[in-house]
């Protein structure tokens, strides 16, 4: 019983009517990176580009992308995150010194 049940789960994952060995780790690396064949950096690519919303990494792209996501704003100024992090403490927009 837990033989088929395991068969049937990896046949719904991979597609696949018969394992063979590989199967599992090939299926994964396609749904994250969306191509049938891997090359080497492909995980890394399609990681940042979910972070960063782009197919192009620059450097410092993650950090922006972190930032903007913590303070809601594409362009950082200098006091941004304090910024944000006071107004999720305090609940107010506003904060002063």
């Amino acid at each position: 019983a837990f033989g088929d049940l395991t068969s049937t789960a990896v046949s719904n994952f991979t597609g696949k009517d018969t394992y063979e060995f590989g199967d599992l780790t090939k299926t994964a690396v396609s749904k994250i990176t969306g191509k049938e064949e891997y090359e080497f950096g492909d995980i890394t690519k399609a990681a940042i580009s979910n972070i960063t919303g782009k197919d192009d990494y620059t450097f410092g792209d993650i950090t922006k992308a972190a930032v903007s996501k913590i303070t809601g704003k594409q362009e950082y100024e200098f006091g941004d995150i304090t910024q944000a992090a006071v107004s999720k403490i305090t609940g107010k927009e506003e904060y002063k010194f």
